[in-house]
């Protein structure tokens, strides 16, 4: 049986975990996304939603770079009875520099990839903040295994 085959595609290297910039293929890992968060709420009384990846149980806890459009970060603490939950939102409370009652979960209780409320920060400063911790990370998140190497 035949596959239909859609003529209006050309190759989306989005698809595929690369993008084109010029006629060269740029690796994913190296497309830093403009923010790891959403911006809602009023100028006088800002509300960030932060895209996180965890990795529980880890040796201890930090923030290790980028994970696509997340920030990609390791706690100590084992992901049982919310544990490792509660270590996320103290982790993003410290780096940030705000209070943890400020920060909370929105989604992703039972999952790798969550969101947090943060109310009440600057956005600027926030972004500043990731930036840094995110270059001086070394390796900017996962993007496709190497190719094979030119002889």
């Amino acid at each position: 049986m035949a596959v239909p085959v859609r003529q209006d595609i050309s190759l989306d290297l989005l698809e595929i975990g690369h993008r084109r910039e010029g006629t060269e293929h740029v690796p994913y890992s190296r497309c830093v996304p403009d923010s790891f968060f959403d911006l809602s709420g009023t100028d006088d009384e800002p509300v960030l939603t932060l895209r996180v990846v965890v990795h529980p149980g880890a040796g201890r806890s930090s923030v290790v770079g980028q994970h696509g459009d997340a920030l990609k970060v390791k706690v100590a603490a084992p992901p049982v009875d919310g544990r490792a939950n509660q270590a996320v939102i103290e982790l993003v409370a410290e780096v940030l520099g705000v209070p943890e009652a400020k920060v909370s979960m929105v989604s992703g209780q039972a999952s790798r990839s969550k969101r947090l409320r943060i109310e009440g920060v600057d956005p600027n400063a926030v972004r500043r903040t990731l930036d840094g911790l995110v270059g001086r990370s070394g390796r900017q998140g996962h993007g496709p295994p190497p190719g094979p190497r030119p002889i």
